[in-house]
């Protein structure tokens, strides 16, 4: 599975792809993108939006299913 946040995260944020990688999709493909651009490539190519703006599972409030 393809998982797009955020590009150059910070050390409260670089628990989230361990994360993901540790417990939840071993295989995942994470990419970093600029903020504003986080939620579009993810529509466009199927991936999962995490921690950046509004996307399955944003930065802040409950997730979005």
């Amino acid at each position: 599975m393809q998982w797009i946040t955020r590009e150059r995260s910070k050390i409260e944020r670089l628990a989230c792809p361990w994360l993901i990688l540790r417990f939840i999709d071993p295989q995942a493909e994470i990419a970093y993108v600029p903020a504003p651009e986080v939620v579009a490539p993810a529509e466009r190519i199927g991936a999962i939006a995490f921690d950046g703006g509004h996307g399955v599972f944003p930065l802040w409030g409950g997730m979005h299913l």
